[in-house]
């Protein structure tokens, strides 16, 4: 057909008559075909990343599979999408590209369009798992890797021609104002070359993407289940251990200062031991711990300090970077066990704690003694 592209009726024929396959070998065979043909497929990389589950890369290649009932739904949705494929349009460098992006089941999900009429044609689909780091960021990161990944994808076709980025998410504001653990320097530098600093890139936002548009597309089955938010508000709560930590001093409540140290004399045996101390300098708890680390006996400290206080205000002031790192950065699982903290870090060596260098000193000191 002029000016479309199609997938050839014989190997739609060939797809349709395979039967369910029962070796590695044959279900490596399946999806080799299939993914010859992924550009025609909507969701081709969803099932790929639920059958290519199966395979024992390690096994021979007779090797019989784990044949499941999921893994026969992902298997028949494959050969349907072949049956259903649309007819894709060619590029037209005359007129500006449009692409929608989308994250779901771990897996990035795009259709790049052109204009078409009074409507807008499907040139290619574009699908592609994302890495087990992205999948384990919160949704509003996955949808900027997601963004970025599809994007590189569809630059093959695009050729650096005029592109717009439609996206759900506050893709700019994200790379913009983002202060998170949860990305690498390097991995972010990556998705700011690729979303703000291509320069014909256009990044649209949209709610999601029109209902009747995704029947157009052949994706009608594929509900956008993102409802309106603040990108920015979303990541701060989900990065933090719970919504009301705070890196600040409290109004009132009580103030606890602790620490824990760790030592190997010259006869090999660790000491290690933590201390509680309240604001007034009276030691609230000091034990010695069987361990060989200085970062455990500081976490035990704080941990501590939570449970004593637990269910008063609080502050609580910790000379270690890494447990208030772990704390602030970290321990988003720490939610559950419903701790109402505030944890601080102050240098020992400032002038302007004084007070603190005191009570330190007094944590020490009793942490020394433990042993």
């Amino acid at each position: 057909m002029p000016g479309l592209r199609a997938i050839s009726t014989d190997r739609v024929q060939l797809i349709r008559k395979m039967k369910s396959p029962r070796t590695i070998q044959q279900l490596q065979s399946f999806l080799g075909l299939i993914n010859y043909c992924r550009s025609w497929i909507p969701d081709c990389a969803v099932h790929d990343r639920h059958l290519r589950s199966l395979i024992d890369h390690k096994a021979p290649p007779s090797t019989l599979l784990n044949w499941t009932e999921e893994a026969e739904l992902n298997f028949t949705a494959l050969k349907q999408a072949i049956t259903k494929a649309p007819a894709l349009g060619l590029p037209d460098y005359n007129k500006d590209f449009h692409l929608h992006v989308r994250e779901t089941e771990g897996v990035a999900i795009g259709v790049l369009l052109q204009q078409h009429g009074s409507t807008y044609r499907p040139l290619v689909y574009l699908s592609k798992k994302l890495d087990n780091i992205v999948t384990g960021m919160p949704a509003c990161l996955s949808a900027v890797a997601a963004a970025a990944l599809v994007v590189q994808m569809a630059e093959r076709m695009v050729l650096s021609h005029p592109l717009i980025l439609y996206k759900s998410h506050q893709v700019g504001a994200i790379l913009h104002n983002m202060q998170t653990q949860h990305m690498t320097a390097q991995r972010r530098s990556g998705y700011e070359a690729t979303l703000l600093a291509t320069k014909n890139l256009t990044i649209q936002p949209t709610a999601s993407i029109n209902p009747a548009l995704l029947g157009v597309l052949g994706m009608a089955d594929m509900v956008d289940n993102v409802t309106e938010h603040d990108c920015i508000i979303e990541l701060t709560s989900s990065c933090s251990s719970r919504a009301d930590l705070l890196d600040s001093p409290l109004d009132g409540g009580e103030h606890l200062y602790v620490d824990g140290s760790c030592s190997k004399p010259a006869d090999g045996v660790y000491l290690c031991g933590y201390a509680v101390v309240s604001e007034t300098g009276e030691i609230i708890e000091s034990f010695a711990l069987d361990f060989n680390s200085a970062q455990a006996a500081e976490l035990v400290a704080l941990i501590r300090a939570c449970e004593l206080m637990e269910g008063k205000r609080v502050t609580i002031y910790t000379d270690s970077k890494y447990a208030w790192g772990v704390v602030h950065h970290f321990a988003k699982t720490w939610e559950a066990r419903d701790f109402k903290t505030i944890v601080l870090h102050c240098r020992c060596t400032q002038n302007s704690k004084a007070d603190f260098r005191l009570v330190s000193h007094m944590c020490s000191g009793k942490s020394a003694q433990t042993y």
